[in-house]
């Protein structure tokens, strides 16, 4: 019997392999502390191989330069059309774009930036979460 961590529909150990009740990454995959809540904090070796670092890396690329882009056009519909309804309604926007423009910073220059152990991150994360939920509603709101 193993002692390796299963969660369905994922193999053992994820992107690994489970010898003498300890999991060994594939090539390119390691361990995390990052959403990894259901394993023992006292036996990280039966943690999951959920992470690979080019892939975070081109995701969070592919994040960074989409929030540069959206806050730009932003800037720009406010600039050309000087309105003020439509800066009022862009602050909460242009806020969220600014959070995961640090975000995907802080993912891309520090690898130790994880959801649910780096605060800063973390908190990052949340406020991003709340910004966009809020300007959908908004924009729900006005229908």
């Amino acid at each position: 019997m193993t002692n390796c961590e299963t969660l369905f529909p994922a193999s053992t150990c994820g992107m690994g392999r489970c010898i003498n009740s300890s999991c060994i990454c594939f090539e390119g995959w390691k361990q995390t502390e990052e959403l990894s809540y259901f394993v023992d904090e006292e036996t990280p070796e039966l943690r999951m191989c959920n992470f690979n670092r080019p892939l975070t890396i081109v995701v969070y690329m592919l994040v960074f330069f989409s929030a540069v882009t959206l806050l730009v056009a932003r800037v720009l519909l406010c600039w050309i059309t000087k309105n003020s309804k439509h800066a009022r309604r862009g602050y909460v926007t242009m806020t969220g774009c600014m959070l995961l423009i640090i975000m995907a910073v802080m993912r891309l220059t520090d690898p130790d930036a994880l959801f649910g152990v780096s605060f800063p991150f973390t908190f990052c994360f949340a406020m991003n979460t709340f910004c966009f939920s809020y300007v959908s509603v908004q924009s729900q709101n006005a229908y």
